[in-house]
Protein backbone atom coordinates (compact mmCIF):
# COMPACT_ATOMS: atom_id res chain seq x y z
CA UNK A 1 0.00 0.00 0.00
CA UNK A 2 1.45 3.53 -0.82
CA UNK A 3 0.39 6.27 0.99
CA UNK A 4 0.43 9.96 0.89
CA UNK A 5 -1.36 10.18 -2.36
CA UNK A 6 0.83 8.65 -4.12
CA UNK A 7 0.95 6.02 -6.52
CA UNK A 8 4.40 5.40 -7.66
CA UNK A 9 7.80 5.12 -5.59
CA UNK A 10 11.11 4.87 -6.62
CA UNK A 11 14.16 3.30 -3.92
CA UNK A 12 17.59 3.25 -4.98
CA UNK A 13 20.49 2.98 -3.94
CA UNK A 14 24.51 2.01 -4.81
CA UNK A 15 26.92 -0.47 -2.78
CA UNK A 16 30.44 -2.15 -3.41
CA UNK A 17 30.53 -5.68 -5.06
CA UNK A 18 32.99 -8.00 -3.63
CA UNK A 19 35.20 -7.13 -7.07
CA UNK A 20 35.27 -3.17 -5.36
CA UNK A 21 32.91 -2.23 -8.26
CA UNK A 22 30.56 0.42 -7.89
CA UNK A 23 26.50 -1.08 -8.81
CA UNK A 24 23.19 0.27 -8.60
CA UNK A 25 19.75 -1.20 -7.23
CA UNK A 26 16.33 0.20 -7.44
CA UNK A 27 12.84 -0.74 -6.74
CA UNK A 28 10.11 0.99 -8.57
CA UNK A 29 6.62 0.31 -6.40
CA UNK A 30 3.23 0.82 -8.42
CA UNK A 31 0.04 0.15 -6.86
CA UNK A 32 -0.26 -2.87 -9.46
CA UNK A 33 3.50 -4.17 -9.71
CA UNK A 34 6.83 -3.61 -8.38
CA UNK A 35 10.03 -3.81 -10.83
CA UNK A 36 13.55 -4.35 -9.48
CA UNK A 37 16.78 -2.97 -11.40
CA UNK A 38 19.83 -3.77 -11.14
CA UNK A 39 22.53 -1.53 -12.98
CA UNK A 40 19.70 0.40 -14.21
CA UNK A 41 18.40 -2.86 -16.34
CA UNK A 42 15.25 -4.34 -15.32
CA UNK A 43 15.97 -7.87 -13.57
CA UNK A 44 14.20 -10.16 -11.61
CA UNK A 45 13.11 -9.96 -7.99
CA UNK A 46 15.48 -13.26 -7.42
CA UNK A 47 18.39 -11.93 -9.18
CA UNK A 48 17.60 -8.65 -6.98
CA UNK A 49 17.49 -10.62 -3.89
CA UNK A 50 20.23 -12.01 -4.44
CA UNK A 51 22.99 -9.17 -4.69
CA UNK A 52 21.79 -7.77 -0.96
CA UNK A 53 22.62 -9.94 2.51
CA UNK A 54 19.17 -9.77 3.49
CA UNK A 55 16.58 -12.48 4.37
CA UNK A 56 12.96 -12.50 2.15
CA UNK A 57 10.11 -13.67 4.36
CA UNK A 58 6.76 -14.47 2.82
CA UNK A 59 3.40 -13.93 4.36
CA UNK A 60 3.00 -18.19 5.05
CA UNK A 61 7.03 -17.63 6.60
CA UNK A 62 5.64 -15.16 9.31
CA UNK A 63 2.39 -17.48 10.29
CA UNK A 64 4.71 -20.25 10.99
CA UNK A 65 6.33 -17.88 13.25
CA UNK A 66 3.63 -15.65 14.71
CA UNK A 67 0.30 -17.88 13.78
CA UNK A 68 -1.28 -20.50 15.93
CA UNK A 69 0.54 -23.11 17.59
CA UNK A 70 -1.10 -25.63 16.09
CA UNK A 71 0.58 -24.03 12.45
CA UNK A 72 3.96 -24.70 13.91
CA UNK A 73 3.22 -28.19 15.31
CA UNK A 74 1.90 -29.13 11.39
CA UNK A 75 4.78 -27.79 9.79
CA UNK A 76 7.16 -29.45 12.54
CA UNK A 77 5.33 -32.15 12.15
CA UNK A 78 5.64 -32.31 8.44
CA UNK A 79 9.43 -31.43 8.34
CA UNK A 80 10.04 -34.58 10.50
CA UNK A 81 7.81 -37.35 8.24
CA UNK A 82 9.35 -35.68 5.35
CA UNK A 83 13.03 -36.19 6.71
CA UNK A 84 12.20 -39.86 7.78
CA UNK A 85 11.11 -40.42 4.62
CA UNK A 86 14.22 -39.34 3.32
CA UNK A 87 16.09 -41.59 5.78
CA UNK A 88 14.11 -44.97 5.10
CA UNK A 89 14.68 -44.67 1.76
CA UNK A 90 18.08 -44.10 2.01
CA UNK A 91 18.32 -47.35 4.40
CA UNK A 92 16.56 -49.19 1.73
CA UNK A 93 18.89 -48.09 -0.97
CA UNK A 94 21.96 -49.34 1.37
CA UNK A 95 20.27 -52.51 2.15
CA UNK A 96 20.49 -53.50 -1.44
CA UNK A 97 23.94 -53.48 -1.35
Amino acid sequence: MLKYNTNRIIVFGKYIDKNGDENSLAIDLNEDKKTFYINRNKDKYIEYVGKLNIISFIHEDIEIIMGNPGVRRGFLIMKFHRREEIIWKRLLILRKY
